[in-house]
């Protein structure tokens, strides 16, 4: 109970500070207490509240903070602050910022984000592993994800945002701005039929990739701690590695168990899942929630 913690309080701090006390103080304090501990007695809630706010000014009043307790209070206050604040950045959601046009029109450069990190389950921090809970990822559902240890992806890992545009064990193929999945025909074969695209979701035309498409990799990059970025030399502007495997057109593929097939919105200007393939599912971090406008105090994460 919060009035008997504060007469505990105030008999420590009595007996902490008795020699810097004035008489008519330390008498003004005790009367108080006395008087807040016969209301607790007697259960009278108003009169319990009424005696320990003049508690609370009489301590004030006759006994000061030192120094130390304010820088103590000040550095109790924003260590919990920075804690709390990780703990939702971690578990709940994070803000993200947009710096490529590879999600227009749905995200547009310079837009701001926030993106669910529970929504397909928690993940137990250092460890890399996902408790099973939470849904899994759905068609059309625009995901942050890491690109460490997606070959061609890039050099060093960033994260990305793209669309869910395939699911696992899925066989795909990308056909004239369409999605077509191919499904049992009854006779022993497969057919190809269109994936019919929700209202929510504006009308995206895929492109096909020309056969021999050379992927190019950006490894000129940097990171952010704390809103400062830090740039890694060493390596030049682009290289390149290999060809784009998946979206040409006539060449189905299929969607490995436990990954997606994610693509950008605006595929002319995406490097996506037609370069590089598949997202497994331990490396998406969440799911686009909203657009947002604050600016965090610590900086944002920033996705291709």
């Amino acid at each position: 109970m919060r009035a008997k913690r504060l007469v505990k309080q105030a008999r420590i701090l009595l007996r902490n500070r008795a020699k810097r006390l004035t008489p008519e103080g330390k008498k003004e304090i005790e009367e108080r207490i006395e008087e807040l501990e016969r209301a607790i007695s007697r259960g009278a809630k108003k009169q319990v509240e009424k005696s320990a706010a003049a508690l609370e000014k009489a301590v004030a009043r006759h006994i000061r903070k030192t120094k130390l307790q304010v820088v103590g209070e000040w550095a109790y206050s924003l260590t919990t602050a920075a804690l709390i604040a990780l703990v939702i950045r971690h578990f709940a959601v994070e803000p993200f910022k947009i710096p490529s046009g590879s999600m227009i029109p749905t995200l547009k450069i310079g837009d701001k984000i926030l993106v669910s990190k529970f929504v397909y389950g928690l993940r137990i921090p250092f460890a890399g592993i996902r408790l099973p809970m939470g849904s899994k990822p759905k068609r059309w559902d625009v995901i942050v994800f890491s690109t460490r240890g997606i070959y061609d992806a890039c050099q060093f890992p960033k994260n990305f945002v793209k669309r869910v545009v395939g699911l696992p064990g899925e066989t795909l193929e990308i056909r004239d701005g369409k999605i077509y999945k191919y499904i049992p025909d009854g006779n022993g074969g497969e057919k190809a039929t269109p994936v019919d695209r929700p209202e929510y979701v504006a009308e995206i035309l895929y492109e096909n990739i020309e056969e021999g498409r050379r992927v190019r990799i950006e490894e000129w990059d940097y990171v952010k701690i704390l809103g400062i970025r830090l740039w890694k030399k060493g390596f030049p502007r682009q290289s390149v590695r290999g060809y784009w495997p998946y979206g040409i057109k006539g060449k189905k593929f299929t969607v490995p168990e436990g990954c997606y097939f994610a693509l950008g919105d605006n595929t002319s200007k995406s490097f996506d899942g037609r370069g590089w393939g598949f997202v497994p599912f331990e490396n998406i971090r969440g799911k686009v929630m909203c657009k947002w406008s604050f600016k965090p105090p610590f900086g944002q994460g920033v996705v291709r």
